[in-house]
This record gives structure tokens, C-alpha cells and sequence, in this order.
């Protein structure tokens, strides 16, 4: 097997495994999961490589080429990913967020996107302490229950989180506590948590709120002028 089509190769299996480990569907099985132009354009890549005139900046290119087409493609998962929570309005525009309870900056852009009228699919992305952890549990076991949308509104408009706060959440969300309480720490939830890291990790998240909006990626909180100019264009 030659040093092109080992390549090739490589990049389709890594691609594959990355969309997998964050729950999303990958199908395609050749080459032809890439297009015509994103495969000439590695190939391009690896034949400068092989006949000398590659260097640190071809592989450094190379490394670009492959990390935009992951992120492309965990970009487009995103969008189509039925089995993240939501809330917001069903037929709004689609709003991706990765966010952590205990991260004041969410919950500064939650009335934000309360005001904008879209559909907010959900990343839970616990990165601040045990405490986000723990409340992305909860958020996670009230999505079982279809209650999500309440729990999640309810810790947003908190201040400082304690237990006891992600417990009265739950409670006045409505919660079955006996079953949350079986569910928050199952093998179901650990692996959709260690999901949210992976796609993370794919889109270089490195902190919260990370959002998704039209195929392109911000990061921060915005104000409400800001958002809609996005959503607009």
C-alpha cells in the first residue's frame, strides 16, 4: 500500500472514529466520504511531500487541511443531532451551544438567546469543578424525563450553584427524584458526557459559551444585536 493511499486512509479512519465518539452518524466507508477537491487537495499535499519539497509547513498544511474537514464534518453532525437537548422556540433558527452551569458568561447569554426566538440545541460542557459536573448530570437525567427545558431554565437564572440549588432545580422542575437519582450517575450519561468532551475537543473548545450558528463557529458570549446580525446573514 503506497504512502498516498495510507494517508488517505488514515485520515478517513480518524474522521470516522471522531464523528462516532460524539454520537453522530458516519457512513460513508472509501474515499468517497471526501469530495472531489477536499481529496485532490490532499493528494496535492502528499505527492509535494513524496518527491522532496516537502517540510514542516507541508505537514503543518496538511494537519490544517485534515482538522477543517473534522470540523466540517462534526459541524454538520451538530446540525442534525435529533438527541441533543433542546429548548427555545422549535421552528427557530438552530443555535448550538456548548455551556456549563457554573459559567457566569452563559448565563449571560441565555436571556439572550431567550430573546432571539431560536431553537437552542445543547452542549453540556461541565469544564468549571465537580459542581458543573454534577449539574450536567442532572440536565442530562431530566432530558430523559422530558423535562430539560424546565431544569435547565431554572439553574441559568441561579447564582452561585450548590447541591442543594441543582436539587431545588430538579424538584421544581417537576423531576421524578427516585429515577433521576438512579440515573444521574449511569454508565448512559457518563458516555454522553465523555461525547461532549470529544466534539469539543474536535472543534478546539476552550471555553464557554462556544456556539454553532450557520456552520460557523463563535466563541464568548454576544449581545443580542450581535446575534441576530449572524442570524441574518
Amino acid at each position: 500500500m503506497n504512502f498516498k493511499r495510507s494517508i488517505l486512509q488514515w485520515f478517513l479512519a480518524t474522521s470516522v472514529l471522531m464523528i462516532a465518539a460524539v454520537g453522530f452518524s458516519a457512513h460513508a466507508q472509501d474515499n468517497e466520504q471526501l469530495s472531489s477537491k477536499q481529496q485532490a487537495a490532499i493528494e496535492a499535499l502528499v505527492d509535494a511531500f513524496q518527491i522532496g519539497d516537502g517540510n514542516i509547513e507541508t505537514l503543518l498544511t496538511l494537519r490544517q487541511t485534515f482538522d477543517g474537514i473534522i470540523n466540517g464534518a462534526v459541524i454538520q453532525a451538530l446540525s442534525t443531532d435529533d438527541a441533543l437537548p433542546e429548548w427555545g422556540n422549535a421552528d427557530g433558527p438552530l443555535v448550538v451551544e456548548f455551556s456549563d452551569y457554573q459559567c457566569g458568561y452563559c448565563k449571560r447569554m441565555f436571556p439572550t438567546l431567550q430573546n432571539s426566538n431560536v431553537r437552542v440545541r445543547m452542549i453540556e460542557y461541565p469544564i468549571l469543578g465537580e459542581l458543573s459536573v454534577q449539574a450536567t448530570r442532572y440536565a442530562l437525567a431530566a432530558q430523559q424525563q422530558n423535562r430539560y427545558a424546565e431544569f435547565h431554565t431554572l439553574l441559568m437564572q441561579e447564582g452561585r450553584l450548590s447541591e442543594d440549588v441543582i436539587k431545588e432545580a430538579a424538584i421544581t422542575a417537576g423531576l421524578d427524584m427516585e429515577k433521576l437519582e438512579a440515573d444521574i450517575n449511569s454508565e448512559e450519561i457518563d458516555a454522553k458526557i465523555r461525547a461532549n468532551y470529544a466534539v469539543g475537543r474536535a472543534l478546539n473548545v476552550r471555553g464557554t459559551p462556544f456556539m454553532v450558528i450557520g456552520g460557523n463557529t463563535y466563541g464568548g458570549s454576544m449581545t443580542e444585536e450581535r446575534l441576530q446580525e449572524i442570524l441574518n446573514n
